[in-house]
């Protein structure tokens, strides 16, 4: 459980203005049987459309974390982790097992037809994060996933959020449509690629909305595979700390990438939102499951079009997602 490793330098730690850099952090402290239990009827939604689990990686996680509450509850939990590579299982198992349950929590009332299939596609996959390979098929699981819980975070934070055939998601937000496209690089090699797909991806979808010349998007990026590839976990001494480690590790993705978004050929994209999670031990608390994500805008944007992002980044509420380490950009 050693402190998340980073292999370049990540600069500093706090948001410039300069860059139009907006980190929000949420954290989740563990408890485990709590989570069992929400797992629980997570799971239990699932199989209600039809879907065998029980030889899946989500059936697995639950076992996971019924060993690790149970061992809790008996004062084993430090043997149990001791054991080769239940750390390892834990930590697949806890982050995934939350991400599945958010989507539940917000979307469990939906009859859309485009969540259901997406849920059809995101219980296959490898058990482990670390087995997805790039290029690979089996990554499309925790892709859809990602496609889910940033519409399940979006939803919880108050935004109207559709997910399309045509597309990964539409938000409705004053008075304007702005599509997102979601990408999850697997390695540093492939960030310019993903990004490029998105913004062509926009492009059509603009042509596409009632209203085209209204139309604006996003591209959305999960960089978790990218900024932890080996799936390590984050110690920090505080939960102050925590968010300012966070930041840091989004803020740097965003400096090193951002030359990628920041002059598409559209102008009605508005830039990148960026998104990363991590299992973190805080030394004076529980095991924390953590969230951080990040504006970016475009170079150049218009006085209303800079409005419009400020609506999204103000919509990402401390007060409504428990979101930690706000800062404000100009």
């Amino acid at each position: 459980m050693g402190e998340l490793e980073n292999n370049r330098d990540r600069g500093s730690s706090v948001a410039s203005k300069k860059n139009g850099t907006e980190p929000r952090s949420a954290s989740q402290r563990t408890n485990y049987r709590s989570i069992a239990r929400d797992l629980e009827r997570a799971l239990a939604w699932l199989e209600s459309f039809g879907l065998a689990l029980e030889h899946s990686r989500l059936a697995e996680y639950r076992r996971c974390i019924d060993r690790m509450a149970d061992a809790v509850d008996d004062n084993r939990a430090e043997a149990l982790l001791s054991e080769p590579g239940e750390v390892v299982r834990l930590t697949d198992a806890m982050l995934e097992s939350v991400e599945l349950c958010t989507i539940h929590q917000s979307l469990a009332g939906t009859t859309n037809p485009e969540v259901r299939a997406r849920l059809k596609k995101f219980v296959k996959g490898p058990l482990a994060y670390r087995d997805e390979k790039v290029e690979s098929a089996g990554n499309r699981a925790r892709n859809y996933g990602f496609e889910l819980s940033l519409g399940a975070m979006l939803i919880r934070c108050g935004i109207d959020v559709r997910f399309r055939s045509d597309g990964d998601l539409s938000l409705q937000i004053g008075g304007r449509e702005v599509f997102i496209e979601c990408k999850r690089p697997q390695a540093e090699r492939s960030v310019n690629s993903n990004v490029k797909g998105a913004l062509r991806q926009l492009e059509v979808l603009y042509e596409q909305a009632d209203v085209p010349q209204r139309a604006r998007g996003l591209v959305a990026l999960s960089a978790t595979k990218v900024i932890n590839p080996r799936g390590k976990n984050l110690v920090s001494p505080s939960r102050d700390g925590l968010a300012r480690a966070l930041a840091g590790l989004t803020e740097s993705f965003v400096e090193e990438h951002r030359s990628k978004w920041r002059n598409p050929r559209d102008s009605r994209t508005l830039g990148c939102l960026v998104e990363l999670r991590s299992l973190v031990f805080i030394e004076t608390d529980s095991p924390t499951t953590a969230v951080q994500v990040t504006l970016n805008d475009r170079n150049s944007l218009e006085a209303a079009d800079r409005y419009l992002l400020r609506s999204v980044s103000d919509l990402l509420d401390p007060s409504t997602t428990n979101l930690i380490g706000r800062q404000q950009s100009q």
